[in-house]
């Protein structure tokens, strides 16, 4: 559907870097988006039921629960309802206390497991992304198993980089997919309707909502921050992370460069999750002083 807004729109109005802006300016409970001109005209008014407004908060401080007793947004794994809620239930309350999304070191050896189990006993992570970049797939069969079932015996969900069909082989809960990977369609039929499927939209508005539409379960911005996991080519803006989550309900993770000294900005603007790995792996106390110091940040907001 937000193709069919995009295009509509450049055939009204001509004006391609206004649409974002745009598309987003009203929205109303009654799931309709009027999209309208700088002069207030109305251009265009749809339908809108993928995508929806956060409620107001219940309580100060306290998240909103779904049905099953989770909090809205929730990565951890378990539950009849999978590692996220359902798709009607998917979102968290604007007062909800961000959590730690803990991304594995690009290398690792079969020693990491021990790190691991004290870094997940804090029961600071809510969820770990396996992302063993120098790693061919068959040293990933063998390194990732012991990984994802300290994970899941946590409660932590286990996502894996890149590839919908070794998640799926692994038995991890979900997917993390750069825009690269393949579909997010091609990666639901593999991982089915309760796998998690998370995607990366660097600092581009358009792409996190044409991923919402076609049913991710949450959405990456980022870098934020200069890092060594990784080569930067997009530079993302705290404001974008404080606009998605006044605007749209699903999940949004802030990734890149993040650490114990440089988070507190991005928490405080809302994000659900903060994706970090140098920071908790590198830190100069070690990394479970980390995660707990990243916990206090998190319950601080």
């Amino acid at each position: 559907r937000w193709q069919g807004v995009l295009s509509g729109l450049t055939a009204l109005h001509a004006r391609p870097e206004y649409l974002i802006g745009l598309e987003t300016e009203s929205r109303e409970a009654t799931g309709k988006l009027h999209v309208r001109d700088v002069s207030n005209v109305t251009l265009l008014t749809l339908p809108v039921t993928g995508i929806r407004r956060r409620p107001a908060p219940s309580h100060p401080g306290r998240p909103t629960q779904t049905s099953s007793g989770r909090p809205r947004g929730d990565f951890r794994a378990g539950g009849d309802a999978g590692p996220l809620a359902t798709p009607t239930e998917i979102g968290q309350n604007a007062a909800m206390t961000t959590q730690l999304y803990l991304i594995t070191p690009p290398r690792i050896d079969a020693q990491f497991a021990e790190t691991l189990v004290e870094v997940l006993e804090t029961g600071a992570v809510a969820a770990l992304q396996i992302r063993l970049k120098d790693h061919q797939p068959d040293e990933i069969r063998q390194l990732a198993p012991p990984l994802i079932a300290l994970a899941q015996a946590h409660g932590v969900a286990a996502i894996l980089n890149d590839d919908a069909a070794l998640a799926a082989e692994l038995g991890c809960d979900g997917v993390h997919l750069g825009q690269d990977d393949g579909s997010i369609k091609a990666a639901r039929e593999i991982l089915g309707k309760d796998g998690t499927i998370g995607v990366t939209c660097h600092d581009s508005r358009h792409l996190a909502m044409l991923a919402g539409e076609a049913g991710a379960d949450y959405v990456a911005f980022g870098a934020f921050f200069p890092t060594t996991t990784k080569t930067v080519t997009h530079q993302a803006d705290i404001d974008l992370i404080q606009w998605w989550i006044e605007v749209f309900e699903l999940p949004c993770v802030a990734i890149g460069g993040i650490n114990v000294d440089n988070a507190g900005p991005l928490i405080e603007a809302g994000a659900d999750f903060i994706a970090v790995s140098a920071g908790v792996w590198e830190h100069r106390d070690g990394p479970v002083a980390a995660v707990t110091a990243f916990e206090a940040l998190c319950a601080a907001r």
